[in-house]
């Protein structure tokens, strides 16, 4: 079965308007970059789930356990989170990966490694 990966909205943090309230009209509050990940289809053990973020890829291998995407998932944020750069949770299938420091933007891109996979991109929230 084919097994999607794919990018998905802006996602703006809270921003303490109150600090930049004397900056002027041009100010840019700082903030960091956010992307979402979401996996669709059926996992395959074995199959290498990769995030590419700024040049580094990240990777996580299914298991047999792995019977829902939302555990790739799970698993995939784990070996991101990990990373000193990147913030990563999962709800279901969705990965949300923040940069940890405001105004530093990365690239990303992701794939299954074995695996036909069709990849669709979004916007992501541009660092200030």
């Amino acid at each position: 079965s084919a097994t999607n990966i794919g990018w998905g909205q802006i996602i703006r943090p809270p921003i303490d308007f109150l600090t930049y309230a004397n900056q002027g009209a041009e100010a840019t509050p700082p903030r960091p970059q956010i992307v979402t990940l979401t996996l669709a289809g059926t996992p395959v053990t074995g199959n290498v789930y990769r995030a590419t973020l700024g040049g580094v890829p990240l990777d996580y291998t299914a298991t047999g356990g792995d019977a829902t995407m939302t555990l790739v998932a799970a698993g995939l944020a784990a070996v991101i989170d990990a990373d000193a750069n990147y913030i990563a949770t999962s709800s279901g299938p969705v990965i949300t990966i923040t940069h940890a420091s405001n105004n530093v933007p990365f690239t990303y891109s992701s794939t299954v490694v074995a695996s036909t996979v069709t990849l669709a991109a979004a916007t992501t929230q541009e660092a200030a």
